[in-house]
């Protein structure tokens, strides 16, 4: 079940327990006789649970770090009790609801009325469920209390056929391949051992992991032809997008971030030249200025040379926003720094409207560094606009970028956010932040979006003519940042003029 037809704004519990029957309604007429298994995990292991207890046709039901009460996971994840406050007449309209942007009335309302909200009705499902189970429960499970899950253990009784503990796992087991790869290897041997009994150490035939990744391309180019975006559409939704998107830059993790990407870049206190590809609202821009102007207060000498920095974005606004954010900046960094610190320009800034996804307005060997924040996985073609960066980045210039992991778990972004958020409007921000996260969550389902894993992308870098890259886990252990270098030797440094876009230029 993944590829429901349907609005994602108005899903409900009830419509995934409909889509979940009319899977086993296919694989009965499919493999008639066969002996039936439902494999479900997260918030789908507590639909699962009531949709299959009055199913005589499922003979076994694993259920994979499972959701046992949806109020408890609701306020771990958001740290609020949405189910009460909806209780007593709040109403929320669209949000993000672990993970992904959904009419949350309507979702709430139909969790109440259909029995999925709290603990008790899970037992009660429990309670009643004829078939048999296997439980794989996560030990660092932040969304699912273990005292929980055990109640519901002693609710099911003998119906439980076994319970394993994932050692030092998390709720979202994809996080860990190693840890996901053993447990589907023992869920496969119980299946094994509870309709054949007589069978000792079954051979168990795993999947070339070319094959799987062949599955996932095709998966992937079939959610995304359902799910087409004009490029008038892309340009609405990163201007919606973008235009929320400045609260990030509140949250310690995405500081966090963008100081290692100004890490990896290297000292630049010689006039280097930066382009900061995809550069949104301008934040990477201003966290260079604001280092630049603590730089130059500490050096004993004050002979470093500006540097330029060139920013593309193919949002306008945007741009703007970027262009007005730097010139605002630098008015408080006057008028908060001794003079001597603002003699000249900490940065030359210039703003290039342009669509990564075609060829860059650049000549080849224009720029120092590149920084690529937070995009790739949003390109109709990463290796093509990986290439193109590496041909206006010069001989021994360097290449930072970062990238979403597959299928992050923003919200844990969200709870930082809030541990120091004190202020009604600071906790409205980190809501912004979550909703945000959501888009881009639906459009990874979509297939519309794609991020790479540590090997995907060490690959694409090779490929697009970097070497020796680098990655690390940054932003809550939620992205990637990669740094890799043209290889080559130096040449003479290009004139003013050409470090100029060839089109398309708003002057800052």
């Amino acid at each position: 079940v993944g590829e429901s037809e349907g609005d994602i704004h108005q899903s409900t519990l009830s419509h995934m327990k409909e889509d979940l029957l009319a899977v086993v309604n296919y694989a009965e007429r499919s493999w008639p006789g066969s002996p039936m298994v439902v494999v479900a995990t997260s918030l789908a292991g507590r639909v699962a649970l009531k949709a299959i207890t009055p199913d005589h046709r499922v003979k076994l039901l694993v259920l994979v770090t499972p959701v046992v009460d949806v109020q408890t996971t609701l306020l771990a994840v958001h740290q609020e009790d949405h189910l009460d406050k909806y209780l007593h007449g709040n109403r929320k309209g669209i949000m993000n609801v672990l993970g992904f942007n959904i009419d949350a009335d309507r979702w709430l309302g139909d969790a109440i009325r259909e029995g999925y909200s709290d603990l008790q009705s899970t037992i009660r499902d429990a309670e009643q469920c004829n078939v048999p189970v296997i439980l794989f429960t996560a030990e660092n499970d932040a969304w699912v209390p273990m005292e929980l899950v055990m109640k519901v253990q002693a609710a099911l009784g003998s119906r439980l056929r076994t319970s394993y503990l994932i050692p030092e796992a998390l709720h979202r087991l994809q996080e860990n391949p190693r840890k996901t790869q053993a447990v589907f290897r023992q869920l496969i041997t119980c299946c094994v051992k509870e309709f054949y009994p007589l069978s000792h150490d079954p051979d168990i035939a795993e999947p070339p992991p070319r094959e799987v990744a062949l599955q996932n391309r095709l998966e992937l180019k079939r959610a995304r032809a359902q799910h087409q975006m004009a490029k008038t559409d892309a340009l609405e939704f990163w201007r919606d997008y973008l235009a929320h998107f400045h609260y990030i830059v509140n949250s310690f993790d995405y500081w966090h971030l963008l100081d290692h990407i100004y890490r990896l870049t290297g000292t630049c206190d010689r006039g280097e030249r930066i382009l900061d590809v995809g550069c949104g609202n301008g934040n990477f821009g201003m966290f260079l200025m604001i280092n630049q102007a603590y730089r130059r207060r500490s050096a004993q000498r004050i002979d470093s040379k500006p540097l330029s920095y060139i920013a593309v974005d193919f949002v306008p606004s945007a741009l703007l926003k970027a262009r007005l954010n730097l010139m605002n900046l630098a008015e408080e960094l006057r008028a908060k720094f001794p003079a001597v610190v603002m003699t000249r320009d900490l940065i030359r800034p210039c703003f290039s409207l342009a669509d990564l996804n075609l060829p860059l307005p650049f000549h080849d060997d224009q720029f120092d560094r590149i920084v690529c924040n937070l995009v790739i996985g949003y390109l109709q073609d990463p290796l093509f606009t990986l290439r193109e960066l590496m041909r206006v980045l010069s001989p021994n210039g360097r290449l930072v970028l970062t990238n979403l992991k597959p299928r992050a778990d923003l919200s844990q972004i969200y709870r930082n956010f809030l541990q120091i958020a004190k202020q009604p409007e600071e906790v409205e921000e980190a809501r912004q932040v979550l909703n945000n996260s959501g888009k881009i969550k639906q459009g990874e389902s979509n297939g519309i979006f794609r991020f790479f894993d540590r090997n995907e992308l060490g690959v694409l870098l090779v490929a697009c003519g970097g070497v020796q890259p680098r990655i690390y886990s940054t932003f809550g252990n939620q992205a990637y940042v990669a740094v890799t270098e043209k290889p080559g030797t130096m040449h003479a440094p290009p004139t003013k003029s050409s470090l100029l876009p060839q089109k398309r230029t708003l002057e800052a």
